[in-house]
């Protein structure tokens, strides 16, 4: 990876990236972070210490840019140690063509999830309105975000802006824009394969193309597949194919010592076709906004969409605004946050959800809503509950807002969460927020579950470029292990800026 940033970099300086006019400007931070937590070692707690830093250079004379981040952490836990560059690329844009160069390290977050790319992108701007970008390289995973894994990620995306201002007596469109993309990853995968003696002459074995599922369910290598299966992984194997190979010595036997299962290895290559847009206009009326939002994906080799998205709001009155959302979708990250953590509605797994609203605006300061929603899960039960939300701007720097959730599934399990938060900015350089929650539960895992919790954290300016922060949180659960978290961080920021030189 460095090899090719460094080649990078030296096409970079080829281009007269570096002459004597150059205008250098650069800014970054520091951030150091101590923390104690029980999300995974749930007896005994961990203790963690990291250092994140982050760089960033411009030269807009030159069109050059280029960001580094490192990080170097150390636990008790030692699944989280690491060191690592995390990023570190440059990106030219060029004056002879629309184009747009970045090469090294950088993240990408699309459809596969959020992940790491070790490689290099080209955007071409046809136009204002319309612009493609090609990308490939090795995927890297970030931490325990659930994304893709494999050997190669590669995909070509395409944007298209406008402003088409068109209207009829009813409805108007007053801007969209729409985006396609195509994604394929290759990655190589293990399996166990049953193997079926022949009965002719030559005693000749051949190899069945089923795979045992014994296997597939104790191998973590599977576990991966079934956790992940949501975006890089097929749900059914396809057959065996032609540079399927033998991994030596790795042969299970029957009663007479012949071989009948043979641990294999393939290599697939995974599709995936994105597409996505945005509507801004008016519905009824010219002072009747409405928006709205829609995304998905579809995967090849599963023959069906998934990761779908669309997210509409409609201000049928002045004061009013229908909302309406579905998600069919996966969380990234198996450790969520303090809110998500009280939300009925989230479950590790796959799963979709539907909420539609009605919010009322009382005053600039005060509004609320009240909706209805539907869980619909592949791999358990569906549930249908309701949702209210107030929010209160009590003066320009104090907020505070209230949510209650309830979620009932077919299978008689339920789940009532209460949550409040609390913000208030004191000054300029003092700011905490206080978060309040209650869930009443019952599952069929552990049965009837009470859990309170608290979460607060305080941020202070210690001087222009010194922020201290202090976060801890505790959840006090009457059927499971009590939940825990204390965190101190320090930040220290920095930049070098030159105005761009006519």
């Amino acid at each position: 990876m460095m090899k090719r940033f460094s080649l990078f970099l030296f096409v970079a300086s080829t281009t007269n990236a570096f002459a004597t006019d150059q205008n250098d400007s650069w800014r970054g931070s520091v951030r150091t972070k101590l923390q104690t937590d029980n999300r995974y070692d749930m007896d005994n707690g961990d203790y963690t210490g990291e250092v994140w830093g982050t760089l960033v250079y411009n030269n807009p004379n030159q069109k050059l840019n280029a960001h580094i981040s490192a990080i170097s952490r150390l636990s008790s836990d030692i699944y989280r140690d690491k060191q690592q560059m995390y990023q570190a690329y440059a990106e030219k844009q060029f004056d002879f063509l629309p184009v747009t160069l970045r090469g090294g390290r950088f993240e990408k977050s699309d459809n596969l999830g959020l992940y790491l790319v070790d490689g290099a992108s080209i955007k071409y701007q046809f136009s204002n309105p319309l612009s493609f970008e090609v990308y490939g390289g090795r995927p890297l995973q970030i931490d325990h975000v659930q994304s893709l894994r494999g050997n190669l990620v590669g995909g070509i995306e395409s944007a298209l802006n406008l402003t088409p201002n068109f209207s009829m007596s009813w409805f108007k469109v007053e801007k969209t824009d729409f985006r396609l993309g195509m994604q394929a990853v290759q990655r190589s995968e293990t399996f166990l394969q049953n193997v079926v003696r022949t009965t002719t002459s030559n005693s000749n074995t051949t190899y069945s193309s089923e795979i045992n599922p014994e296997f597939s369910l104790l191998t973590p290598i599977f576990n991966e597949g079934l956790i992940d299966g949501n975006f890089d992984v097929p749900d059914t194997p396809p057959p065996v194919l032609e540079a399927t190979t033998d991994i030596d010595n790795q042969t299970n036997s029957d009663v007479l010592g012949m071989p009948s299962q043979v641990l294999r290895k393939r290599n697939l290559t995974t599709y995936r076709y994105n597409a996505a847009t945005r509507l801004t206009g008016n519905l009824l009326g010219e002072n009747k906004p409405f928006e709205m939002y829609l995304k998905g994906s579809y995967a090849s080799e599963k023959n069906r969409l998934e990761n779908v998205f669309v997210d509409a709001w409609w201000d049928v009155l002045k004061s009013v605004r229908l909302r309406n959302y579905f998600e069919a979708y996966r969380p990234v990250q198996p450790y969520v946050t303090f809110r998500d953590r009280f939300y009925s509605a989230y479950a590790l797994g796959e799963q979709q959800i539907w909420r539609g609203s009605v919010e009322h605006r009382y005053s600039t300061d005060l509004r609320y809503s009240a909706g209805l929603q539907v869980a619909n899960r592949p791999t358990g039960y569906d549930g249908q509950g309701a949702n209210a939300n107030i929010s209160y701007q009590l003066k320009p720097n104090i907020t505070l807002q209230g949510t209650v959730d309830y979620l009932r599934l077919s299978s008689g399990e339920y789940a009532t969460s209460f949550y409040v938060s609390h913000t208030h900015a004191l000054d300029s350089k003092n700011r905490y927020s206080v978060n309040l929650a209650f869930r009443d539960e019952e599952k069929s895992l552990y049965g009837k579950n009470y859990a309170t919790g608290v979460e607060a954290e305080w941020q202070t300016m210690i001087k222009n470029n010194w922020v201290l922060s202090l976060k801890g949180s505790y959840i006090n659960n009457s059927q499971l292990t009590n939940e825990y978290l204390g965190a101190v961080q320090m930040t220290y920021y920095f930049d070098y800026f030159q105005a761009k030189k006519p």
